[in-house]
């Protein structure tokens, strides 16, 4: 039986087909089209700047960069305030107008005016783990609610029911394999894409690479300037944001070695041939609880993805099979030789088993009608 269905989307980034940045909002995107696609009447509340079919607009988007600074001005932070608000106040509106089966928020601002609405609400949980907000001593009345939560991993999930939250659903993120041409040709370089965070380990590639004399190519968008000109700027030989970033990049790699070579952030036609081509995908990521896509799309290209054994990353990778989880350093650069004993097409297979679109729509839908017989008691 066919739903209406209304996504909620956070109000920092516009949702578009040509996202560079922005796992939660690929997620909607992808989450959206799969469902659409199944027959559902689904639509997107986002920032007014979105550009997608089915757009309910909320306020402009405000960035993220602000979120990870220590330095961001009060007043920045009070007008944000403001425009959380107001986004929140235009999603209120937006439900009371068009009426959905089920509200599906990706956005946790609502989750303390989930008993103002008359429908059933479900929230994922794409956030980190930030302890004014999610500890439960701190917020009683929230977890008293008992608003459907959604982890995205078994490791969030556990983290989230340790302070008091009842966190009843687990659902994998999933991503649209067909854009992922699956590539046996490998090139000898790594390939790490991240936000450039310190959690994100993009020095820990870096040393990686240096210890094996292998040329490394670095990808994501600088949300953190300092970490960015004290840990990375140093060890780069090259800079590259030419509209064919991986062309430019095999003739500045064309025979030679131990070059770091930052690409800046990619779309999705850019990121794909450095995800088809690259010996390994490196994710030495420190605390990622949720569910990474870019360690997916390596593997949906037939990448093998080489991580430290913490966040998510154990539960996506199949050791051996699709990659490695290590506990050190030193292990990372041993495994990065295994790779080759992987075959592309594992990689792949994975993926498209556990981690399609298809199934993680399937999988919320069953959400959809648990929460709403529960609704209707």
């Amino acid at each position: 039986m066919s739903k209406k269905i209304l996504l909620i989307s956070p109000p920092f980034l516009p949702i578009k087909s040509d996202l560079r940045y922005g796992g939660t909002e690929r997620v909607i995107l992808g989450l959206y089209t799969q469902l659409r696609e199944m027959g559902h009447e689904c639509f997107i509340a986002a920032p007014s700047d979105s550009e997608i079919d089915h757009l309910l607009p909320t306020v402009p988007s405000i960035g993220v960069s602000s979120l990870y600074s220590p330095m961001t001005p009060a007043a920045v932070l009070r007008e944000h305030t403001y425009q959380k608000l107001q986004h929140v106040a235009r999603v209120l509106q937006i439900c009371e107008k068009i009426d959905p089966d089920i509200i599906h928020s990706h956005d946790d601002y609502l989750l303390p005016f989930s008993s103002a609405l008359r429908k059933p609400m479900v929230t994922t949980l794409h956030c980190c783990f930030y302890e004014e907000f999610w500890k439960g001593e701190l917020n009683p009345g929230l977890v008293d609610e008992k608003t459907p939560l959604v982890a995205l991993s078994k490791v969030q999930q556990e983290l989230y029911s340790s302070h008091g939250w009842s966190v009843d659903f687990l659902v994998y993120n999933g991503i649209d394999i067909n854009k992922y041409s699956l590539s046996s040709k490998k090139s000898d370089f790594l390939f790490s894409m991240a936000a450039l965070l310190s959690h994100k380990g993009q020095r820990e590639a870096i040393l990686v690479a240096k210890k094996l004399g292998k040329n490394l190519i670095l990808a994501g968008n600088i949300v953190d300037r300092t970490y960015y000109e004290t840990q990375i700027a140093p060890h780069l030989t090259s800079i590259t944001t030419t509209a064919n970033p991986f062309e430019e990049c095999s003739k500045i790699l064309l025979g030679s070695n131990s070059k770091v070579i930052f690409v800046g952030e990619l779309n999705d036609e850019q990121k794909l041939p450095f995800l088809q081509h690259a010996q390994v995908f490196l994710a030495p990521y420190f605390e990622d609880k949720s569910c990474p896509l870019a360690p997916l799309e390596a593997m949906a290209c037939g990448t093998p993805v080489l991580a430290f054994r913490k966040g998510a990353l154990p539960e996506i990778i199949v050791q051996g099979k699709t990659g490695f989880f290590v506990d050190s350093l030193d292990e990372m650069v041993e495994h990065v030789a295994f790779s080759a004993d992987i075959a592309p097409k594992n990689c792949r297979d994975h993926v498209n088993d556990s981690f399609s679109l298809e199934r993680m729509a399937q999988n919320y839908l069953r959400i959809y009608e648990e929460i709403s017989r529960e609704h209707k008691k």
